[in-house]
Protein backbone atom coordinates (compact mmCIF):
# COMPACT_ATOMS: atom_id res chain seq x y z
CA UNK A 1 0.00 0.00 0.00
CA UNK A 2 1.55 3.25 -0.83
CA UNK A 3 -0.49 6.43 -0.43
CA UNK A 4 -3.82 5.69 -2.96
CA UNK A 5 -7.12 5.12 -2.58
CA UNK A 6 -6.55 1.56 -1.34
CA UNK A 7 -5.01 2.76 1.87
CA UNK A 8 -8.18 5.11 3.20
CA UNK A 9 -9.76 2.09 3.19
CA UNK A 10 -7.66 0.51 6.25
CA UNK A 11 -7.18 1.66 9.40
CA UNK A 12 -2.95 1.45 10.02
CA UNK A 13 -1.20 -1.91 10.03
CA UNK A 14 -0.79 -4.09 13.21
CA UNK A 15 2.36 -6.27 12.99
CA UNK A 16 1.31 -9.12 15.13
CA UNK A 17 4.18 -11.75 16.21
CA UNK A 18 3.50 -15.43 15.38
CA UNK A 19 3.42 -17.51 19.15
CA UNK A 20 2.93 -19.96 20.60
CA UNK A 21 4.69 -22.96 19.06
CA UNK A 22 2.84 -26.28 18.17
CA UNK A 23 4.21 -29.07 16.78
CA UNK A 24 7.72 -27.02 17.42
CA UNK A 25 6.78 -24.44 15.04
CA UNK A 26 5.90 -20.71 15.54
CA UNK A 27 1.74 -20.34 14.19
CA UNK A 28 0.17 -16.77 14.09
CA UNK A 29 -2.33 -16.11 16.91
CA UNK A 30 -4.03 -13.31 18.17
CA UNK A 31 -5.33 -12.26 21.50
CA UNK A 32 -9.51 -11.89 21.29
CA UNK A 33 -12.04 -10.42 24.08
CA UNK A 34 -15.13 -12.05 24.51
CA UNK A 35 -17.77 -10.56 27.09
CA UNK A 36 -17.12 -13.10 30.27
CA UNK A 37 -13.63 -13.99 30.08
CA UNK A 38 -11.33 -11.48 31.62
CA UNK A 39 -8.18 -12.25 29.94
CA UNK A 40 -7.71 -12.68 25.92
CA UNK A 41 -7.90 -15.47 24.31
CA UNK A 42 -5.35 -16.82 21.83
CA UNK A 43 -7.19 -17.47 18.77
CA UNK A 44 -5.41 -19.03 15.66
CA UNK A 45 -5.26 -17.04 12.48
CA UNK A 46 -6.02 -19.98 9.86
CA UNK A 47 -6.74 -18.88 6.59
CA UNK A 48 -7.72 -22.49 5.12
CA UNK A 49 -10.34 -22.28 7.98
CA UNK A 50 -13.62 -21.07 5.78
CA UNK A 51 -15.52 -20.36 9.41
CA UNK A 52 -13.96 -19.13 12.52
CA UNK A 53 -14.72 -21.99 16.09
CA UNK A 54 -15.02 -21.53 19.55
CA UNK A 55 -14.80 -24.60 21.90
CA UNK A 56 -18.14 -25.45 23.83
CA UNK A 57 -16.21 -24.60 26.70
CA UNK A 58 -15.38 -20.97 26.20
CA UNK A 59 -19.23 -20.67 24.31
CA UNK A 60 -20.26 -21.14 27.74
CA UNK A 61 -17.98 -19.56 29.94
CA UNK A 62 -18.67 -16.17 27.68
CA UNK A 63 -22.42 -16.76 27.70
CA UNK A 64 -22.92 -16.82 24.22
CA UNK A 65 -26.25 -17.93 22.47
CA UNK A 66 -26.14 -21.14 21.15
CA UNK A 67 -28.65 -22.52 18.35
CA UNK A 68 -28.19 -26.07 19.76
CA UNK A 69 -31.55 -27.09 18.00
CA UNK A 70 -29.42 -29.01 15.37
CA UNK A 71 -26.18 -30.39 15.43
CA UNK A 72 -24.61 -29.00 12.32
CA UNK A 73 -21.65 -31.10 10.34
CA UNK A 74 -18.51 -29.60 9.14
CA UNK A 75 -14.72 -30.45 7.77
CA UNK A 76 -11.32 -29.67 6.77
CA UNK A 77 -8.25 -31.56 5.43
CA UNK A 78 -7.59 -34.09 8.11
CA UNK A 79 -11.04 -34.07 9.78
CA UNK A 80 -14.28 -32.97 10.40
CA UNK A 81 -16.95 -32.08 13.32
CA UNK A 82 -19.99 -31.63 14.85
CA UNK A 83 -20.95 -28.18 15.86
CA UNK A 84 -23.90 -26.02 17.00
CA UNK A 85 -24.26 -22.22 14.93
CA UNK A 86 -23.84 -19.15 17.78
CA UNK A 87 -25.60 -15.52 17.41
CA UNK A 88 -23.32 -13.09 16.32
CA UNK A 89 -20.69 -12.55 18.86
CA UNK A 90 -18.79 -9.05 19.75
CA UNK A 91 -14.68 -9.44 18.94
CA UNK A 92 -12.25 -7.10 20.06
CA UNK A 93 -9.40 -8.63 17.62
CA UNK A 94 -6.09 -6.06 18.53
CA UNK A 95 -8.55 -3.12 20.08
CA UNK A 96 -10.94 -3.34 17.15
CA UNK A 97 -14.06 -4.53 17.75
CA UNK A 98 -16.37 -6.34 15.28
CA UNK A 99 -19.37 -9.05 15.25
CA UNK A 100 -19.57 -12.57 13.16
CA UNK A 101 -20.64 -15.89 13.94
CA UNK A 102 -18.67 -19.19 15.07
CA UNK A 103 -18.90 -22.75 14.80
CA UNK A 104 -19.08 -23.67 18.65
CA UNK A 105 -17.42 -26.89 18.59
CA UNK A 106 -19.22 -30.55 20.24
CA UNK A 107 -15.65 -31.84 20.77
CA UNK A 108 -14.64 -30.81 24.09
CA UNK A 109 -10.59 -31.23 23.40
CA UNK A 110 -9.43 -29.46 20.46
CA UNK A 111 -6.17 -28.41 19.76
CA UNK A 112 -7.23 -24.57 19.60
CA UNK A 113 -9.99 -23.42 21.27
CA UNK A 114 -10.52 -20.31 19.21
CA UNK A 115 -9.72 -19.97 15.13
CA UNK A 116 -10.58 -17.46 12.99
CA UNK A 117 -11.16 -18.28 9.54
CA UNK A 118 -12.66 -16.93 6.28
CA UNK A 119 -15.67 -15.40 7.76
CA UNK A 120 -14.29 -13.05 10.50
CA UNK A 121 -10.62 -11.82 10.24
CA UNK A 122 -10.20 -12.46 6.67
CA UNK A 123 -13.61 -10.32 6.10
CA UNK A 124 -12.70 -7.80 8.55
CA UNK A 125 -9.05 -7.28 7.65
CA UNK A 126 -6.57 -7.95 4.55
CA UNK A 127 -3.82 -10.13 6.82
CA UNK A 128 -0.23 -10.39 4.92
CA UNK A 129 1.55 -13.72 6.56
CA UNK A 130 5.78 -12.80 6.33
CA UNK A 131 6.66 -16.58 7.72
CA UNK A 132 10.29 -15.55 7.46
CA UNK A 133 9.81 -12.90 10.13
CA UNK A 134 7.70 -14.74 12.21
CA UNK A 135 5.19 -12.02 11.99
CA UNK A 136 1.96 -11.06 10.15
CA UNK A 137 0.21 -7.93 9.42
CA UNK A 138 -2.66 -6.94 9.72
CA UNK A 139 -4.92 -4.19 8.21
CA UNK A 140 -8.75 -4.14 9.53
CA UNK A 141 -11.17 -2.24 7.50
CA UNK A 142 -12.65 1.26 8.16
CA UNK A 143 -16.22 0.59 6.54
CA UNK A 144 -17.05 -2.49 9.15
CA UNK A 145 -15.70 -1.28 11.79
CA UNK A 146 -18.35 -0.10 14.86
Amino acid sequence: MSGDSEDKKYFPKVIVRYSPTIFGSPMPTVPISLKGISQPLQALVDSGATNSLLSYDWAIQTNIKIDESRVLTGGGVGSGYEFYLSEPVEVDILGYKYQFKFDILLRSDPIWPCILGQNSIFRLAKITFKRFRNEFEVFFRKDINY
